[in-house]
């Protein structure tokens, strides 16, 4: 996630104090909150007709559930697809995430939610000095 995507016309984005991920067209028009709930702005990932995100639930007065979730830009149809999401990214036509049971491996999946085979990641030494 980036916190910030720009697709064709459209701007997706975050609003902290607002816990919101909202998308505006790029001339400033037509302003309109996608989703609530939304405590970490800047896990948010647009690709095609898909927004992913990462979502908060309270699971009691001290616990937080968090769930990788997929809105479908044409009709804001939403759908849990990964139990606790962590950190997310995606790239390309795949999405790349570690849990926060404490395993930093890094898994791959597709769109809808099925896992691929890992896929080996490296870094650039530009990367990995930033």
């Amino acid at each position: 996630g980036e916190g910030m995507s720009v697709v064709g016309d459209w701007i997706y984005f975050g609003i902290p104090d607002a816990n919101t991920i909202n998308k505006v067209r790029t001339d400033g028009s037509m302003l309109q909150t996608l989703a609530t709930d939304c405590l970490d702005q800047e896990m948010i990932y647009v690709a095609g007709d898909y927004l992913f995100y990462k979502e908060y639930m309270r699971a009691s007065a001290s616990e937080m559930n968090t769930y990788l979730t997929k809105m479908d830009l044409r009709t804001g149809k939403t759908e849990r697809v990964l139990d606790d999401a962590y950190v997310f990214w995606g790239i390309g036509d795949h999405l790349y995430y570690y849990s926060g049971d404490g395993d930093q491996t890094t898994y791959c999946m597709d769109f809808n939610g099925n896992l691929l085979q890992p896929k080996e990641m490296r870094l650039s030494s530009d990367c990995a000095k930033r």
